[in-house]
């Protein structure tokens, strides 16, 4: 994907698509517009990362600020898993200062242990991805929204999709309810 990067970098405003898996341009209004901001139907070229991340036209929440124990990648699945299965966690860990402490003191795992997750092998969408993080420990959580792709919150970046298969994955878990 990095070569993709140094090639698209140029590019911003142009419209490609995606046919067979290949990355092509258009000329004419194609599928995605290439884009240095993360907008929905856009083909984001993230300059801090050095990666492309396609942007789906749906309702994701992405190109948020990072603000730890605000805005951060806990909050985030929470608040997605609310929204797909009409739970209130989030609502729970942003007034239980004493369940929100422990979750950033003890890690993402531990946060979500039960709390009506159960641990799963085989990745479904909405399913919970844990992975490390500038660490030698799982210290971060996103959400596998499907078709290979982990929505995830990393501090120092605005909230946004990658692939799953560039992620060092340590586990997942699924919320079954409490």
């Amino acid at each position: 994907m990095i070569d993709y990067y140094n090639e698209m970098k140029d590019r911003v405003g142009e419209w490609c698509e995606i046919r067979h898996g290949r990355l092509l341009m258009s000329g004419a209004r194609g599928e995605l517009l290439i884009s240095n901001s993360p907008k929905k139907g856009t083909l984001y070229i993230n300059k801090s990362a050095g990666s492309l991340s396609i942007i789906p036209a749906d309702d994701i929440p992405i190109g948020h600020q990072y603000r730890k124990g605000q805005n951060d990648c806990i909050t985030l699945v929470l608040g997605w898993i609310d929204s797909k299965v009409g739970s209130n966690l989030l609502s729970i860990y942003l007034s239980d200062v004493g369940m929100r402490d422990r979750c950033l003191a003890e890690g993402s795992v531990e946060c979500f242990k039960g709390n009506g997750f159960v641990d799963v092998l085989d990745m479904q969408i909405n399913d919970l991805v844990f992975m490390k993080y500038g660490s030698r420990t799982v210290n971060h959580v996103g959400v596998y929204v499907g078709d290979g792709m982990v929505l995830h919150h990393l501090p120092g970046r605005l909230s946004g999709l990658d692939a799953l298969d560039g992620l060092e994955i340590f586990g997942g878990m699924r919320y079954v309810g409490q």
